[in-house]
């Protein structure tokens, strides 16, 4: 399995022999007990590369090794970087935490720095309650590692620490999000202007590198997207048993919503998998990830993650698109299920069990409840939605991973479909309909981070896959 932490280390240890060095970046044939014979006035500076890459990644694979030297290429291309020519003005870093980065044994400590991971830990907690809760940082961005001007270390510092002092408002979510956006707006002239550049480093499915940049020039409205398009039914099981978990407590078949999508940006196309998978009481990890062609004709997800939605971003996304605000109607921490609860739910199941559309379908496996002397096989939605409340209201935690989670979880996914029958509505794009196409690509530009309208708040990063 891929080792993330080394893989991230020996990204950054290219980049620095690459630039600090000018380790020039054609393929070392040499082996690494021959290398290690050599004296100091007989190696390369490519030689040292290839041996500090083996240092913080001793295992790693000829292909890799070759990766490394493939990324360092492409960010000296993004930074009109001689090949084989020294610039000793950066600093380097792997994203760390509590505003101190991880150090890189290959990276001498005059060298390292900690000023995106300040930056990040300047953030107030209403300007970090705009992406969520505990450590939001990849939310925020997704940097793997970045490099930063030495000499403009400290009036980086001190910008961003003068921006979040000086409050536009008083700490609240307005605010917060006018500051953010004025804290990306300067990020991205640094990343331009190569003075702060953060790097997201992702698993090439080809083998070819190319980099990206991301939130750093304009919002992806500049871009058009084509019409968007399902190819496969939205799909979650509502078959209820109590045999699948070991424990013997009453589960679903599958706890997750997953469908395939297409749309095109610009000229590219754009294939992935999207999977809601159980999260908390209150929310799900939501993570759609590109679809790669196989070795035959099929569609196979690539290697690389997106990254999961935001969850403040989904709940906005599926208050948007659904009408609903994202938990209404699913009781919360220890409260139970009631009627009003019950035939809410009863009339969006019916609702979304009916729905019929050229557009999207679902697909829901039998709906059958059968725990314990209750055996449903062909309940109403109401005997089994009375049915699976009843079993709910048998456990007073609701804080466990126990059936409360899964079934308030399953009726949040059930908003999630909601969100496409709605987006069937409306006006249409040559037959499409418009509001289905921008939902698919929300989603998806969700995930990687990528802004879409000024009011997306992720930061810019150039994406080196």
């Amino acid at each position: 399995m891929a080792n993330t932490k080394e893989q991230e280390q020996a990204s950054l240890t290219a980049f620095y022999y690459a630039i600090e060095k000018g380790a020039t970046l054609d393929l070392n044939t040499d082996g690494l007990e021959y290398l290690k014979t050599l004296g100091p006035t007989k190696m390369s500076v490519s030689d040292e590369l290839k041996l500090a890459i083996y240092q913080v990644y001793p295992r790693c694979p000829q292909s890799w090794y070759e990766t490394f030297l493939k990324q360092a290429r492409a960010l000296l291309g993004f930074l009109g970087h001689k090949e084989g020519t020294t610039d000793t003005s950066y600093k380097y870093a792997r994203w760390g935490k509590n505003g101190q980065s991880e150090p890189v044994p290959t990276i001498p400590p005059n060298k390292r720095t900690d000023v995106a991971d300040l930056i990040y830990s300047y953030f107030t907690p209403a300007q970090k309650a705009l992406f969520g809760t505990g450590d939001v940082s990849d939310s925020w961005n997704p940097m793997d590692v970045y490099i930063v001007k030495a000499r403009d270390e400290q009036s980086i510092l001190d910008t961003i620490h003068c921006c979040i002092k000086g409050q536009i408002g008083p700490d609240s979510r307005d605010s917060a999000e006018m500051e953010i956006a004025s804290i990306n707006r300067y990020m991205a002239y640094l990343a331009r202007e190569h003075m702060l550049v953060p790097i997201s480093l992702k698993e090439s499915d080809t083998g070819r590198i190319t980099l990206k940049e991301t939130n750093m020039k304009k919002y992806v409205t500049d871009i058009p997207h084509s019409q968007g398009k399902l190819d496969t039914p939205l799909t979650t099981w509502l078959a209820i048993s109590d045999t699948k978990g070991s424990k013997g407590s009453a589960d679903f078949t599958s706890n997750s919503l997953t469908f395939n999508a297409f749309f095109n940006e610009g000229s590219v196309p754009i294939r992935y998998k999207y999977e809601s998978k159980i999260g908390s009481l209150q929310n799900h990890a939501t993570e759609p990830r590109n679809l790669v062609p196989g070795t035959r004709t099929n569609w196979v997800p690539a290697n690389a993650r997106n990254g999961s939605i935001p969850v403040p971003k989904m709940a906005l996304i599926v208050h948007e698109y659904s009408g609903d605000k994202i938990n209404h109607m699913i009781p919360m921490a220890n409260e139970s299920f009631d009627k009003k609860h019950i035939d809410y739910w009863v009339d969006e199941l019916t609702n979304l069990r009916r729905f019929n559309s050229q557009f999207v379908k679902f697909e829901f496996g039998p709906m059958t409840f059968k725990v314990g002397s209750r055996k449903l096989n062909n309940p109403t939605p109401r005997e089994w939605m009375e049915a699976a409340a009843n079993e709910d209201n048998k456990v007073t935690k609701k804080t466990g991973k126990d059936f409360p989670l899964r079934f308030r979880s399953k009726l949040r996914l059930l908003r999630y479909m909601k969100m496409f029958v709605n987006a069937t509505k409306g006006p249409k794009d040559d037959g499409v309909p418009i509001a289905l196409s921008k939902l698919i690509a929300t989603l998806f530009y969700s995930s990687a981070k990528i802004n879409m309208t000024q009011e997306d708040l992720s930061g810019p990063f150039i994406k080196i896959q």
